[in-house]
Parts: structure tokens; sequence; C-alpha cells
């Protein structure tokens, strides 16, 4: 079975050149080695995350018996590291609209910059 042609279907043609269809082509055309590389950076960004902040949780057990934690103690940890975060991002909304993307950015950098050779 195929599919009805497209008059038949009631498909709207619009009034769209040929010209406008080749510009937004244009616009949209990329490689397959592109959307790859996107997603690559997109998954690499997500995966840091989760590995970065998210990977005390698993660690939980071991910080436990290591330290010699309680399991309530364990939890309160791993509530106020969440709780950090919520803050955190808070804190940086406002700086963002107090100081701008550009300056926060330089003055991040630069921290992190000091921070690092220290």
């Amino acid at each position: 079975l195929s599919p009805p042609p497209p008059e038949d279907r009631g498909e709207y043609k619009g009034s769209v050149s040929n010209a406008e269809e080749e510009q937004a082509a244009q616009i949209y055309d990329i490689s397959d080695r592109e959307f790859m590389y996107f997603h690559m950076l997109i998954f690499g960004v997500y995966a840091t995350n989760v590995l970065g902040q998210d990977a005390v949780i698993p660690c939980m057990p071991v910080i436990q018996s290591e330290l010699g934690f309680s399991s309530a103690t364990v939890a309160l940890v791993a509530s106020l590291q969440d709780v950090g975060m919520v803050v955190g991002k808070l804190v940086h909304g406002w700086l963002i609209d107090s100081l701008g993307p550009r300056r926060l950015m330089f003055y991040t950098f630069s921290a992190l910059a000091l921070f690092l050779v220290i």
C-alpha cells in the first residue's frame, strides 16, 4: 500500500517559491558529521554534569564506612549538596542579571585561574 499523492491527501502546498525553499534548505543544511559532533558535545556536557555532581551519591556507602558516619549523616550530606546547588543557581541568576553574562564570565574565569595557581 502506498500513500495517496499529495493532492489527494489535502496537504497544503503553500506559496513558497523555489528560491525561498533553497534558502531555508541552506540555513538548516548540516552534514551528518556536524550533526554527530553536535550530539557528542551535548552528551559530553550532560555526562560531565552527571559524573561530576551526581557522583557523590554512589560513593556514599564508601564515605559512610570510611569515615564512620551514620545513615542519617550521609543522607544529610546528600541533601545539603542539592540545597547548595539550588542556592548557587539562585545566586548565579542574580549575578548574571546584575553584572551581565560577559562580565560575570570574566570574573569567574579570573577567579578560577587564581585558585588554580594557588
